[in-house]
C-alpha cells in the first residue's frame, strides 16, 4: 500500500489532484504519504486513496465483484493519525475495511459490475463504518453515516469502459473520501437513511437485477478474516492483462 503510493508520486494525474488539494487548502489535520504536509481529513484521504490505486499494483480481490480493498486504508490513516489512535487500532481498522469490502465481494449474484456499477458502489458503504470506527462513533451515528454516503455514491460502471480517464484509478478513492465527509457529518449530528440497504427503495430493493445473499454479509463475522485471502499483483497493470503479460514472458 505504502510502496504503491510513494512510486506514484511522479505521476501526472496525483500532481494534478495535490496541486487541486493544496488550492483549497483548509486545516492541517492528517499527512499527505510522500509530501508530508498536512490537509482536512476528507482531502488527505483522497489524495492519499489516489496514491495508492494510481499505478494500478494495489492488491485485489475477485469473486462476484472485483475490489482494490487497500483503497480503504487511508480512510483509516487519516483518521486514525487525527485521533490519535495506537497501531493496534489502526490494523483492527484496516481488517474491518477488508473483511466488509471483501463480504460485498461475495454477496451479490451476479456482481454489481455485471449490471454496469462500479465497485466504488460497495466501497461507499464501507468507508464510513471503518471512519465512524476511527473516530469514535457510536453504533448509530455509524449507521448514519452509512446512510449518508450509501444513498449518494453510487458509482457508474463507466469509468472504466471504453476510452479510459483518470477516473479510472479515481472512482474508488473519491467513495472513500465520501465515506470520511459522511462520518464527520454523522460525528456532529447529521442523519442519513437507517434502512440503506433493506429499506424502501435501498439498495436490495433498487438493484433487483441481482440476487443478494444477506446472509454473506454477517454469517461468521470475526470467527476468521477474509483478508488473507486478498490477492497481489504480479505487473502495475489492469488484473485482466496478466494472463497475456505472462505467457508473452514466457514465450
Amino acid at each position: 500500500c505504502v510502496g504503491c503510493a510513494f512510486s506514484a508520486l511522479d505521476n501526472k494525474d496525483i500532481q494534478a489532484a495535490y496541486n487541486y488539494i493544496q488550492d483549497l487548502g483548509g486545516k492541517e489535520q492528517a499527512t499527505i504519504i510522500g509530501w508530508g504536509t498536512k490537509e482536512n481529513l476528507p482531502q488527505a484521504t483522497l489524495i492519499n486513496s489516489l496514491l495508492v490505486r494510481a499505478l494500478d499494483y494495489n492488491d485485489i480481490y475477485w469473486e462476484q465483484d472485483p475490489s482494490h480493498p487497500s483503497d480503504i486504508i487511508p480512510a483509516v490513516l487519516s483518521t486514525g493519525e487525527f485521533m490519535k489512535k495506537d497501531g493496534k487500532e489502526v490494523l483492527v481498522g484496516i481488517i474491518i475495511a477488508y473483511e466488509l469490502e471483501m463480504r460485498l465481494c461475495l454477496a451479490a449474484f451476479p456482481g454489481v459490475r455485471e449490471i454496469g456499477w462500479h465497485h466504488a458502489t460497495l466501497t461507499q458503504l464501507v468507508s464510513p463504518v471503518v471512519a465512524g470506527r476511527m473516530l469514535g462513533l457510536n453504533e448509530e451515528e455509524i449507521v448514519a453515516a452509512i446512510g449518508i454516503n450509501g444513498s449518494s455514491h453510487f458509482t457508474l460502471g463507466g469509468v472504466v469502459a471504453g476510452h479510459l480517464t483518470n477516473m479510472k484509478n479515481a472512482a474508488d478513492p473519491f467513495a472513500v473520501e465520501a465515506g470520511v465527509q459522511a462520518a464527520l457529518l454523522s460525528s456532529k449530528g447529521y442523519t442519513g437513511p437507517v434502512e440503506v440497504f433493506e429499506g424502501k427503495e435501498g439498495l436490495f430493493e433498487v438493484m433487483d437485477k441481482v440476487k443478494w445473499d444477506r446472509d454473506i454479509l454477517t454469517k461468521g463475522l470475526g470467527d476468521s478474516f477474509l483478508i488473507n485471502q486478498c490477492g497481489y499483483k504480479a505487473f502495475p497493470t489492469e488484473a485482466l492483462t496478466h494472463q497475456p503479460i505472462t505467457a508473452a514472458l514466457e514465450v
